[in-house]
């Protein structure tokens, strides 16, 4: 399995979302175009992240783009069938994984992240990449790669291969974008290009990754948006205030309430 941030993460979420961190910057732009750092999924009210309605908004014809022009194949993107641990994280400790993302995001270690709650909620919300299940929050050795959208959406269609397509949906704008010495398909030479080629996704869905699109549509089917939405509470900052609930909060077996540990 290949255990890059690049192949992990999470480039955008299809609503609502984008990087918590955004893409680094080149020292030169003509040596070519940074990757987006790893995604928490913080909400950017400035963006629109809903799922385009393709080729129902603008008839002109689209100026060149540097994203790949034949289809991208993300059938063997790295995908996880989500791990579920009832009751393992209260609401409090998801406030405090939260609060400390917040705290220490560029100096993020998976080891003090984890040790921040309980061992029973850091078992459910962090799991490794390399891992037979996915939890919400994916690391390589103490490194955080990516928080796994697509878990969530399999955990809220109660199919797994809706979650598999949503994140090759979104690999494929990546990696439609990245130029090939950087392991994409595409032809952007600097970051700029890149920056508006991977936030074009309409022209992407409605082409590199057409077929990734047509089978997120219908693996997931008509109720996607509901799936979205159940996995992006109302005023969350970060992707995983829903995923990791998703996964890891409610009852557990034979228990009567929230995981009812304050983070401890």
């Amino acid at each position: 399995m290949k255990s890059t941030a690049v192949t992990l993460a999470s480039i955008a979420v299809l609503t609502g979302a984008v990087m918590a961190i955004g893409a680094a910057g080149c020292s030169n732009e003509d040596d070519g175009v940074a990757a987006p750092d790893v995604d928490a999924g913080a909400t950017d009210a400035g963006r629109d992240r809903s799922v385009p309605n393709n080729g129902d908004d603008d008839d002109d014809e689209p100026a060149e783009s540097c994203a790949s022009k034949d289809p991208v194949d993300v059938t063997t993107v790295a995908y996880a069938k989500a791990l579920r641990s009832p009751g393992a994280c209260s609401t409090a400790e998801v406030a405090t994984l939260s609060s400390y993302y917040d705290l220490n995001v560029s100096t993020l270690s998976i080891a003090g992240w984890a040790g921040s709650v309980s061992a029973a909620c850091a078992a459910c919300a962090f799991t490794a990449s390399d891992a037979d299940e996915w939890g919400p929050l994916l690391f390589q050795g103490d490194t955080f790669v990516g928080a796994n959208r697509g878990g969530c959406l399999e955990i809220a269609s109660e199919k797994e291969a809706c979650g598999r397509a949503y994140e090759q949906a979104l690999r494929c704008m990546l990696v439609a974008c990245l130029p090939t010495s950087q392991g994409g398909f595409g032809t952007c030479r600097t970051q700029s290009e890149f920056d508006a080629c991977r936030t074009d996704r309409a022209s992407l869905l409605a082409g590199p990754c057409a077929d990734a699109y047509a089978s997120l549509q219908t693996e997931c089917g008509s109720s996607l948006s509901s799936y979205e939405q159940a996995c992006t509470p109302s005023g969350a900052k970060y992707v995983f205030q829903g995923t990791i609930p998703a996964h890891c909060g409610g009852t557990a077996p034979g228990g009567d309430g929230d995981a009812g540990a304050d983070g401890g």
